[in-house]
């Protein structure tokens, strides 16, 4: 603190060297590998994404039904809605986030929402009261990846099994010992992860086709819910076509 009562902490100065920090890998992981791809997964898809807004702008206020969970198709980043204004017109547009935020354009040119929309809308009347096309949606059943946990055990095994050749050839044995006790407990969490049965994902086909058979009758903001509470993403090409979806799981 100086004399006139400021603070004041010094002059930062840039580190010559990174310090290093030492990882201790033996110790147990906190979550899952399926759990921390699944996260990955999510993170990279909103890093991805730009959505244009004004100051005082309400998503009820514009007629974008496909805002949200509109996809493109060549590099798979989200659709945002993109006014243009002309003289005493404007004119709705949807945009790829790859545009933006100083991205890779991937060429995907702008879509007419109306167009985008009406797409939508009969894909939703056609598609989606068709039993047979349900079918098609069914997503894949979750797997556990065995070999890859089997592969760890056996590894690990070897690895305890050098470690107690060591005992007593070993300056510090009671790190040996604690390292020993960590690698057995990784052995059993992995083995009790073999056993686990994957929990199946629900599907039912009668159900989303009920959600959708009166989709043309409903206004502008049940059609968005009804969509967002559906699906996670719905891909488009460049023509505006629906190629591809993602249920909510």
């Amino acid at each position: 603190m100086r004399d006139d009562g400021t603070m004041y902490d010094g002059k930062r100065v840039a580190r010559d060297n990174p310090i290093a920090v030492k990882a201790n890998f033996n110790e147990p992981p906190l979550i899952s590998r399926e759990t921390f791809f699944a996260v990955q997964d999510i993170l990279a898809r909103r890093h991805k994404t730009w959505i244009r807004t004004k100051h005082g702008s309400s998503n009820a206020l514009h007629p974008y039904l496909g805002h949200g969970v509109l996809y493109c198709g060549t590099c798979g980043m989200k659709l945002y809605p993109k006014p243009v204004k002309r003289r005493h017109t404007i004119t709705h547009y949807y945009l790829c986030s790859s545009n933006t935020n100083r991205n890779k354009p991937c060429g995907m040119p702008m879509l007419h929402q109306q167009v985008v929309d009406q797409e939508i809308r009969t894909w939703a009347a056609l598609r989606l009261t068709s039993p047979l096309y349900l079918k098609t949606l069914t997503p894949p059943q979750p797997l556990i990846n065995t070999t890859a946990i089997q592969n760890n055990i056996d590894r690990l095994n070897k690895k305890v099994a050098q470690q107690y050749a060591s005992i007593g050839e070993v300056g510090n044995e009671a790190l040996l010992l604690k390292l020993i006790k960590q690698n057995e407990a990784d052995i059993a969490r992995l083995e009790k992860e073999l056993q686990v049965k994957p929990k199946p994902m629900e599907f039912e086909p009668t159900k989303l086709r009920k959600r959708f058979l009166n989709f043309g009758k409903l206004s502008l903001e049940e059609q968005k819910d009804r969509l967002h509470t559906t699906f996670n993403t719905i891909r488009v090409d460049d023509e505006g076509s629906i190629i591809g979806v993602e249920l909510r799981k």
